[in-house]
């Protein structure tokens, strides 16, 4: 027999419920890094999955001011007089983006958005939706890989 006694879990430092909370909703620092990476490089495009909610959603991360781009220019499309479109404020936000990317260049920064364009979302029993640009918090995704399904069935 031998004389080990039971093994004992690592003494953990006291929390409170607000730091269980904010660490267990924080998001995977290695997505943040990705997104970041992205945000940076304009133009650039990577594959990703993501689960958010339950829900599968397939697509390209692409940065939050190719996306503002994008959502301008489905503005100016839809608009009768291009003058008056939506489109200026998407594009203006786009340009903040872009600068304020570039003005701290390395610097500690909150990243809270996830971008995703040509996305597809998929649900068990459903057939995949089109979404085309999606938007949503880093927070509330709960697990990533880096490729994508292929096209979904028509």
């Amino acid at each position: 027999m031998s004389d080990v006694g039971p093994i004992e879990p690592p003494e953990q430092p006291e929390l409170d419920e607000s730091d269980r909370v904010a660490d267990w909703a924080a998001p995977d620092e290695h997505l943040v890094v990705l997104v970041n990476m992205v945000n940076q490089i304009g133009g650039s495009e990577l594959n990703i999955r993501l689960t958010v909610f339950g829900l599968v959603l397939s697509g390209k991360l692409i940065g939050g001011a190719d996306y503002f781009d994008s959502v301008a220019t489905i503005f100016d499309q839809a608009s009768a007089d291009p003058s008056e479109s939506l489109g200026d404020v998407y594009r203006r936000t786009a340009t903040f983006y872009r600068n304020d990317v570039r003005a701290q260049p390395g610097e500690s920064r909150v990243t809270t958005f996830i971008h995703l364009k040509d996305a597809y979302a998929y649900a068990p029993g459903a057939k995949p939706l089109l979404i085309g640009l999606w938007r949503g918090r880093l927070g509330h995704v709960s697990g990533w890989s880096v490729g994508s399904y292929g096209s979904p069935p028509s």
